[in-house]
């Protein structure tokens, strides 16, 4: 439960789960609150940092990560983005073309997209997401 003081099962230590994320970043804890409250921790400091736009003259420019965590959409780090995304697009292509898409890929646009795959499933999500997009356009 978020907020409970448990012994960690790794460590012994009494933390705290859910709540700062501490138990997540200081005793490697992967529960689900934990994880949650991390990932909410992130989102939080990402969601800070945009608002800001200020960017520490010791942020490295024309990397993926300055894009990603500083929203820096400078040209040098737009392209690296670009770059990034699309090696990890070539990635996923090749792991589709070697063996298929893995089991915890969920079928639909995205895959059919991100991943390649024309299952009957993913297809038909496209072509209907398609005929939506046409009709908005066309003001159907």
């Amino acid at each position: 439960m978020p907020g409970d003081i448990v012994t960690h099962t790794k460590t012994g230590r009494l933390v705290t789960h859910g709540g700062t994320g501490n138990a997540y970043i200081d005793h490697g804890c992967r529960c689900d609150e934990c994880t949650e409250a991390h990932a909410e921790r992130i989102r939080k400091r990402r969601a800070a940092r945009k608002a800001a736009r200020v960017i520490p003259s010791t942020v490295e420019h024309g990397t993926e990560s300055t894009y990603a965590n500083w929203a820096c959409r400078c040209v040098p780090c737009t392209q690296a983005h670009r770059e990034y995304d699309a090696a990890a697009r070539e990635e996923r292509l090749a792991k589709t073309a070697a063996g298929g898409i893995p089991a915890t890929v969920k079928h639909g646009r995205s895959a059919y997209n991100g991943w390649g795959c024309r299952c009957p499933i993913c297809t038909e999500d496209q072509r209907l997401y398609q005929a939506k997009r046409r009709a908005r356009k066309s003001g159907a």
